[in-house]
């Protein structure tokens, strides 16, 4: 948009004298002028009157119906930035409202992230407050329509703020879910978490890392702390994959109703990528 009104206000403030600022208001005039285009009050008659001082008709066509693309396709952005800003208003409002729900954050939306938070959806009681956070969201609009379902489906608020930047004063209970692949990433979100939480409220930290030098760090940090309200653990999900089979399968439990307590379980996992 800048590039078609400059050559318009250029040329007429060229030929008035040589001195500096013939160069500077038509940059200054451009530049508000495509301000005015975003919010549907462009003078498209500048873009019509500078294509029909192009001597060359081909040229001519091609900058007249360029500009006019231009001018349609600005207020559609800007609706959509606008829209955007809505979008986020009301998720920061409906995440600062949730005292008194259970908060669960996720600090990245990926695979991982996306099936704990569906199983706490699935299987929370439907008389318990809950609300599902996506930290780390950028432009919702970039997301696939996969992810964007999925969002609606668990009724979650997704925020642009990292998980290490919110704020949780007053909420009766957190959980913290860091959940990316990269475990470094985990462990250092999680400290700044544990360094600003109080343990005046539940606060629950979970670090997704196979490594066990995370959780030497883990249990470091969270000395002197009340075990009762701040409750630290680093999730090694491939570790986990085994009990969770147990517990949906039901295995364990004919096990255990058997009275069977010396038979030995083997469990065969294939595929699954790193699993």
């Amino acid at each position: 948009l800048f590039a078609i009104f400059l050559p318009s206000f250029y040329c007429g403030f060229f030929d008035n004298g040589k001195y500096y600022y013939n160069y500077v208001t038509p940059v200054l005039l451009s530049i508000i002028n495509v301000g005015r285009a975003f919010l549907l009050d462009g003078q498209f008659e500048l873009t019509r009157d500078t294509a029909k001082a192009i001597d060359n008709n081909i040229l001519q066509c091609v900058f007249l119906h360029y500009g006019a693309i231009l001018h349609l396709a600005a207020p559609f952005m800007t609706a959509g930035y606008i829209l955007s800003i809505i979008k986020n208003f009301f998720a920061n409002i409906r995440y600062s409202s949730a005292k008194k729900h259970k908060v669960y954050i996720m600090s990245v939306l990926n695979n991982r992230s996306k099936a704990l938070a569906y199983d706490i959806f699935d299987t929370s009681p439907e008389d318990e407050k809950i609300l599902i956070v996506f930290a780390g969201i950028d432009n919702f609009k970039d997301l696939d329509d996969e992810d964007k379902t999925f969002l609606k489906t668990v009724k979650a608020v997704y925020l642009t703020r990292d998980i290490d930047d919110l704020s949780t004063k007053n909420k009766r209970h957190v959980e913290f879910f860091l959940i990316d692949e990269d475990e470094t990433d985990n462990l250092n979100k999680a400290r700044k978490i544990i360094d600003k939480e109080t343990d005046e409220f539940e606060r629950y930290v979970f670090v997704y890392a196979r490594s066990e030098s995370v959780g030497v760090v883990l249990d470091s940090v969270k000395q002197d702390r009340n075990v009762d309200k701040f409750k630290i653990r680093r999730v090694d999900d491939v570790y986990l994959l085994p009990r969770r089979t147990l517990q949906k399968s039901n295995i364990h439990q004919i096990r255990i109703n058997k009275k069977k307590n010396r038979d030995i379980i083997s469990i065969l996992i294939v595929g699954m990528g790193k699993y």
